[in-house]
């Protein structure tokens, strides 16, 4: 399993999310921007395209709590993991030759423009940000 992040990381690296479980409660959570040697877990995750496993290893949880989410929760993180972390694994990407490889699949499938839409959309997203609902910023369906 992946190294959980601390509390500290999460506080100073994080975006607060409040998600909805499938039983009704609430729960705030952080979304960490993850340090380098967890990058490379999330840089495995998505060149493997398991989602579920890298929004586990931001939030800091296992990856069976996912399952505990509504899709609408689990959706909004997911946007949140890949905003706060693409960014930072695509340096890391871009200057290690083995990440790169790992991922060459993905980046294959992204063109230039996705790839700065990303970076982009993270380094609006992160300015300190307001804790808001995830299910009340998600379009109603």
């Amino acid at each position: 399993m992946s190294t959980p992040v601390t509390p500290t990381q999460a506080a100073l690296n994080a975006t607060p999310a409040t998600v909805l479980y499938q039983d009704g409660r609430e729960e705030e959570i952080s979304v960490a921007q993850l340090p380098i040697i967890d990058l490379y877990k999330f840089i495995d995750g998505i060149a493997l395209d398991d989602v579920p496993k890298v929004v586990a290893l931001c939030c800091g949880r296992d990856l069976a709590w996912v399952n505990t989410l509504t899709p609408k929760s689990y959706g909004k993180l997911s946007k949140l993991t890949i905003e706060q972390n693409f960014p930072p694994a695509m340096e890391i990407i871009q200057s290690d030759p083995i990440a790169a490889a790992k991922c060459s699949k993905l980046l294959a499938l992204l063109d230039e423009a996705s790839v700065t839409l990303l970076k982009n959309s993270a380094s609006l997203s992160a300015a300190p940000a307001s804790s808001a609902s995830v299910e009340e910023s998600l379009p109603a369906s």
